[in-house]
């Protein structure tokens, strides 16, 4: 290791030194001709300290960022084959990442940005540059959002008749309720042609338990009910990214 040592008498005729100031500069040979860390004195120094620093630990977290977090954000939230609830807890912790990373980012670019203006005052590509990287960022955020609400959105169409009704669903993501007065011995014949994500069925009396529940979990069938008593009926159909057709026949 070198050292290079510059004194400063207090006194310059003075053989006994009294008091100095030292500047220190510490490299190693290795590293220099290697590229390496060094010690800074200057901005333009430490900016160029700042990119090589941006090249070796942020750009990696871009490529995660680009090629997995995101990806795995999209198929999980979209859905793919019947979903359930790990697709949906997957889907929750893929956004929390995201906009982790997206947070990160955005601070990163902000000091850069703030830093890179102080060493280059004059220079107005600067500041088009970290403008033009901020609104990338905002279009993540946006294309984040959009990706959500058309996942959870719900698409679907409800045919009434004298005898029942049909549910025919692109995307179903909420709960149907159709209430309906039977009496003893009525059948309800239900019906399905389930294309994918999950489906939820019940019927029942408000505030008592359900005489039928069922989900795509436990692989429904068509099936039918006989009414043992009479009284007001609820038929709730839930969807989380559902698909598929289903149809309620009462007699």
């Amino acid at each position: 290791m070198k050292i290079i040592v510059t004194v400063q008498p207090r006194h310059s005729q003075s053989r006994t030194l009294r008091c100095f100031l030292a500047a220190l500069q510490f490299y190693t040979e290795d590293n220099a001709n290697q590229g390496g860390e060094e010690i800074f004195c200057d901005d333009a120094s430490r900016l160029d300290m700042m990119h090589r620093v941006f090249k070796g630990r942020i750009i990696p977290l871009i490529i995660i960022f680009l090629c997995g977090i995101l990806p795995q954000l999209c198929m999980n939230t979209i859905g793919y084959g019947r979903g359930g609830i790990i697709q949906e807890i997957f889907s929750i912790t893929f956004l929390i990442l995201a906009l982790q990373y997206l947070v990160v980012f955005g601070i990163m670019t902000y000091q850069l940005y703030e830093y890179e203006k102080k060493v280059f005052p004059d220079k107005p590509s600067v500041k088009y540059k970290y403008v033009g990287i901020s609104v990338l960022l905002l279009l993540f955020v946006v294309c984040i959002g959009l990706v959500f609400y058309f996942s959870k959105r719900s698409v679907y169409t409800i045919s009434e008749n004298a005898d029942g009704f049909t549910i025919e669903a692109e995307q179903l993501n909420k709960t149907i309720e159709m209430e309906y007065y039977l009496k003893e011995g009525s059948i309800i014949e239900v019906s399905h042609d389930y294309e994918g994500g999950q489906i939820y069925i019940s019927v029942g009396e408000e505030d008592k338990d359900p005489i039928f529940y069922g989900n795509s979990y436990s692989e429904i069938d068509d099936f039918t009910l006989v009414i043992q008593e009479d009284g007001y009926y609820i038929i709730k159909c839930s969807g989380q990214n559902a698909k598929g057709t289903l149809q309620f026949v009462i007699k």
